[in-house]
């Protein structure tokens, strides 16, 4: 189960840079935010983290059904949120770019 683990791991670390994308963009980087951010990463990633604990803990496989729809359901967050932080993160006013454009 090796290539599980690091297929999780990596899994958690893109979720992780996509919200610190996010956070990075905001306006005022406060102490609110930051335990929100922190929150809903342990929301979006707790089932990841509770079948990566079952896998290496007990003896026995668990269902091939409930990994694949935690990852499916882990994967679509880190995807939203991904493309989300690149959205914020390049970001360009409309107003901004008439006014380069108007002679």
């Amino acid at each position: 189960m090796n290539i599980f683990m690091f297929i999780s791991i990596m899994t958690l670390v893109l979720l992780l840079v996509s919200f610190l994308l996010i956070f990075s963009k905001l306006y005022r980087k406060t102490a609110t935010r930051l335990s929100l951010l922190i929150l809903l990463f342990g929301a979006v990633s707790f089932p990841l983290f509770s079948v990566m604990y079952q896998v290496r803990t007990t003896d026995y496989l668990i269902d091939f059904a409930t990994i694949g729809t935690v990852f499916l359901i882990t994967w679509t967050v880190v995807v939203i949120t991904l493309l989300g932080g690149i959205f914020f993160r390049f970001r360009v006013n409309i107003s901004e770019e008439s006014d380069i454009y108007r002679h």
